[in-house]
């Protein structure tokens, strides 16, 4: 699921106009609440990628592929 699918997803479950949407694009019609659903996505994951890094400062062996990790999961940043 990509992040477009899972805030129209969230916006049709639970905005008191989500039943509204239909057709059309949540992002759209709600841009404000898509631009924070946005920064909000990008700063979990970048704390994941964080997280994924850090543990090659603790786990010997296995730094490239801790940042390889780490740079698949900025990748998703950029889906939507």
């Amino acid at each position: 699921m990509t992040t477009r699918e899972a805030f129209e997803e969230w916006v049709k479950k639970n905005h008191p106009f989500g039943n509204l949407v239909g057709g059309a694009d949540a992002t759209e019609r709600f841009p404000d609440y898509w631009a924070a659903w946005q920064a909000a996505t990008a700063a979990a994951l970048e704390r994941a990628a964080v997280a994924c890094e850090s543990l090659g400062m603790t786990t010997s062996g296995i730094y490239e592929r801790n940042h390889e990790c780490a740079s698949a999961i900025r990748a998703l940043k950029d889906e939507t």
